[in-house]
């Protein structure tokens, strides 16, 4: 009696999944006509022009502070790149500067550049570094980071369904061979 009942659900579960298979294999092993070939498009994998790290302590000793912006150009060409530090209330500056020109080169594609600060008390804004690629009219890039580093986003739900014909998935289904 049981199994009347459960193989129509069987066949629900399972289909979904043998159909999703099948089509894959399918896509995965059809090969390309020479007419597509002609018309695909070449694959163009765009790449930033630099990247901008900011390092520091976990956290910040009581009255004092010390980050390393390290800016590494992937240009292959030489490269001016302007830092420009953001300090919020109860931050000061005490070395390095605010605003800055930082020349990168095949030669020498990584800079890295040292600031220290007094601090009056807990950091109630981040401190923000923004690096921004001078830009000749054609091509430019902005990267900016803080610190603290803001916390990441929370993982999100997965939109898998739960339950099927009112069954749970992780429920097993008893199909009894007939005799």
């Amino acid at each position: 009696m049981r199994l009347p009942l459960l193989l129509p659900i069987a066949m629900l579960v399972l289909l979904p999944f043998a159909g999703c298979s099948q089509h894959q294999t399918t896509l995965a092993t059809a090969p390309a006509t020479p007419s597509q070939r002609l018309h695909d498009p070449p694959q163009r994998h765009m790449q930033a022009p630099f990247v901008l790290s900011l390092t520091g302590p976990q956290q910040p000793a009581a009255n004092a502070l010390e980050l390393l912006a390290t800016l590494h150009s992937q240009l292959g060409q030489p490269a001016s790149i302007d830092l420009d530090l953001t300090l919020p209330s109860g931050a000061a500056l005490v070395a390095g500067l605010r605003k800055q020109t930082v020349p990168l080169s095949p030669g020498q594609p990584s800079a890295t550049r040292a600031f220290r600060f007094a601090l009056t008390g807990p950091l109630q804004q981040p401190i923000r570094v923004r690096a921004t690629l001078q830009s000749d009219g054609t091509m430019g890039a902005v990267a900016d980071r803080e610190y603290p580093a803001p916390l990441p986003p929370p993982p999100s739900a997965p939109n898998a369904p739960r339950m099927i014909g009112g069954l749970p998935l992780a429920t097993p289904i008893e199909v009894v061979p007939a005799h």
